[in-house]
């Protein structure tokens, strides 16, 4: 069904929500949730959106995509923190 449909050029994302965290700066966040001691995160959603969490009570872990607005820039090869010194593109790694 999909011949025929072109692929958009662009997609407009609308904020459901808000995440706070106890972390205010990059530096001095953990980088694996494990190697510190354990902080809680908010995740405030917009108030039209009451019901959409029923059951989700059920479920072990929530998959939440972000948008880092604070970021200032990206680079297409990035070094991770661990491991050799060599760099490798972004999309091979965990970076944001």
């Amino acid at each position: 069904y999909a011949k025929g449909i072109e692929t958009p050029t662009s997609v407009t994302l609308e904020p459901i929500g808000v995440v706070s965290s106890p972390y205010a700066e990059r530096h001095g966040t953990p980088r694996q949730a494990t190697v510190d001691d354990p902080r809680v995160g908010k995740i405030k959603l917009r108030p039209d959106l009451k019901g959409t969490l029923q059951s989700l009570s059920g479920f072990d872990y929530v998959w939440v995509i972000a948008y880092m607005h604070l970021n200032t820039g990206w680079r297409p090869k990035v070094r991770p923190p661990r491991g050799p010194r060599v760099r490798h593109g972004v999309f091979a790694t965990r970076a944001p």
